[in-house]
């Protein structure tokens, strides 16, 4: 369970920030990179320290090491899914053109 726990928002925050962006200008997509890589970053620091403080045999000190590299290995897959679901879930915007010259 403690994998699926680590490992879920990998997948999941960059689904969800395109779902988020989906309606923002086009010209923030690269926002959702920024904030997925914050996100991942908190949510593994936030993770190791809670877990941590729930084990019961704290006599032994406890290596908060992996946890902190976690975002930092992963963040080429996480930019890669970033943009696999960016292409996939946000609709580009496509420019009209101007044809009232062609008209007269």
């Amino acid at each position: 369970m403690e994998g699926i726990l680590i490992f879920a928002p990998f997948f999941l925050i960059p689904y969800i920030m395109a779902h988020i962006f989906n309606r923002v200008n086009y010209s923030n997509r690269w926002m959702t990179y920024i904030f997925s890589g914050i996100v991942n970053l908190a949510y593994s620091v936030l993770f190791d320290f809670i877990s941590s403080y729930l084990k019961e045999d704290k006599s032994q000190p406890v290596c908060h090491f992996p946890l902190f590299l976690f975002p930092i290995f992963f963040s080429p897959f996480l930019i890669l899914l970033q943009f696999m679901f960016n292409k996939a879930i946000i609709k580009s915007v496509k420019y009209k053109r101007n044809d009232s010259q062609n008209e007269q």
